[in-house]
């Protein structure tokens, strides 16, 4: 299973398609910090992870093989 592992606690997850009109996949609130996002339903590709919270903001390119 391909997941994505969250060490935050109470922050927002948007993952989006990175060709074309970045289309919204996933959109999330999370609460608790060993909250994993299972991605395992997503085609191959490229995507582009934005977690952020009231203090910081961490954009990540994942590749999906």
């Amino acid at each position: 299973m391909k997941c994505i592992k969250l060490m935050l606690s109470l922050v927002f997850v948007v993952i989006l398609t990175i060709g074309g009109k970045g289309q919204e996949i996933i959109t999330r609130q999370i609460q608790d910090p060993k909250t994993e996002i299972d991605i395992s339903n997503l085609p191959a590709g490229i995507y582009i992870v934005k977690v952020w919270n009231d203090k910081n903001v961490m954009v990540q390119k994942v590749i999906k093989e």
